[in-house]
């Protein structure tokens, strides 16, 4: 008994053919020893288990983070050459990836669709569209840039008034 307290149970237990009270005391050992044997068995295998599972979870994160990684270098090398159209599929995305994956896509559609609209004004005002506007809401810099835009275009207005003022008073003769 006193090794099996001990961890020790690659022994045998003597007096188990014994018919007494010794034998069945030494049946009863042994059959404690076999139970304490196969529980420190499945206590090994739970064990394996669940490092195996944890490491299958450190692997599944790991790639996870290099899709979005790479995912993320894709929308960044697209947006650094102009195309801002590209978007990360969030259908496979969950917790840290998916709210990286919606902030990259909120990013290039916002670019987008101010970029657009700036493309679009400037390609009306230059075919002559004077009365193009920007008129979305936007925030920070595309603000300004539309603020300007709608200030250079009323500049160039009064400009034009004036010169046609001019050219009209310069045919009457009256500087």
């Amino acid at each position: 008994m006193n090794r099996l307290s001990k961890g020790d149970h690659e022994f045998s237990v003597n007096g188990t053919d014994q018919q007494n009270d010794i034998g069945d005391i030494a049946r009863s050992l042994d059959v404690f020893r076999k139970n304490t044997i196969e529980i420190e068995k499945m206590t090994f295998v739970k064990e394996m288990e669940r490092l195996q599972q944890e490491e299958d979870q450190q692997r599944l994160l790991a790639e996870q983070e290099q899709r979005i990684m790479d995912d993320i270098s894709e929308i960044i090398t697209a947006c650094g050459k102009g195309d801002f159209t590209k978007r990360i599929d969030i259908d496979d995305k969950e917790g840290l990836s998916l709210f990286l994956a919606q902030g990259m896509n909120e990013i290039c559609d916002i670019t987008h669709t101010s970029i657009s609209d700036i493309m679009k004004s400037i390609s009306e005002l230059s075919v002559g569209k004077l009365d193009v506007k920007l008129e979305r809401e936007y925030q920070g810099i595309f603000n300004e840039i539309k603020d300007d835009f709608n200030n250079t275009i009323e500049q160039l207005e009064t400009l034009i008034v004036d010169v046609n003022l001019t050219a009209f008073h310069a045919v009457q003769g009256d500087f």
